[in-house]
């Protein structure tokens, strides 16, 4: 099937506001290859930064950073955040889910933060351990191993996840927050202006590249700008 051309005219809301947040959640990774390179990126400065904004604005913020860590499948939402860098702000996703009115969503994050135990552990290295992916794999030869299985409590996590909603799902709930909201409405309208051509290309190109147009989602690989490169090519006939 071509690609559907029409699709392409106009950037989703959800790009437009993953785009813009960006620009306040890149350092907030604190530990490994993510890490910042100065005392002015760092972690501490960027959590500052997104809590003096605007309430209606932090929140919005905030609901975005689910989708950094966001695995490819269904299951792999929640579970992907928790294990990932994300979890160092659950407490600030979960009060952005509940004074967003995504109470559903709300609801399930809080069960997952209950897994772990009556304190939530803020800390990646102590989260990390509750999951199989930080045990050693089984090494069949020099170049191939084999992960452990998954545990008890990375099954209840992606059960969670699926509760959750997948990524497009979540999108949605966070776009109609923003519309029913004047004053996001305004924000995101003056965002997408903002825009740089470069970010318009690796939409689009990222959109043609995909094999299966009707799953066409943005950042389709956790931490879309961390994890990953985009590929622009000259597409100047799109009105994005």
């Amino acid at each position: 099937m071509p690609p559907n051309f029409e699709a392409l005219k106009n950037m989703p809301l959800i790009v437009v506001i993953e785009k813009t947040a960006i620009d306040y959640t890149l350092f907030l990774p604190a530990s490994g290859e993510l890490a910042p390179h100065s005392q002015n990126e760092g972690p501490g400065s960027a959590h500052a930064r997104i809590e003096n904004l605007d309430p209606e604005l932090r929140r919005l913020i905030w609901l975005t950073w689910v989708l950094d860590c966001w695995g490819p499948e269904k299951a792999e939402g929640l579970h992907s955040f928790f294990y990932l860098w994300g979890g160092d702000y659950a407490r600030q996703v979960r009060d952005a889910l509940f004074e967003s009115g995504l109470f559903a969503q709300d609801r399930i994050f809080r069960q997952a933060m209950a897994a772990f135990g009556p304190v939530y552990p803020d800390d990646r290295r102590t989260r990390t351990q509750f999951f199989a992916w930080s045990q050693p794999a089984t090494q069949i030869d020099a170049t191939t191993s084999i992960p452990p299985p998954l545990n008890a409590f990375d099954k209840k996590i992606m059960t969670l996840g699926v509760a959750f909603g997948n990524r497009d799902e979540y999108g949605r709930a966070v776009e109609d927050f923003v519309r029913r909201t004047p004053r996001l409405a305004a924000w995101a309208e003056q965002s997408r202006g903002n825009l740089s051509d470069e970010d318009r290309l690796a939409w689009l190109t990222d959109r043609l590249a995909m094999d299966e147009p009707k799953k066409w989602r943005p950042g389709s690989q956790p931490g879309r700008s961390r994890i990953g490169c985009c590929i622009c090519s000259n597409f100047s006939t799109a009105k994005c």
